[in-house]
């Protein structure tokens, strides 16, 4: 389940580089 793991930690970092995008980008 190692492959799934780092799946989800990936999507945590997109998305959570995707907030931080957003609120920097005022």
């Amino acid at each position: 389940m190692a492959g799934l793991w780092y799946i989800v930690m990936l999507s945590g970092f997109i998305i959570g580089g995707e907030l931080s995008g957003l609120i920097y980008d005022r």
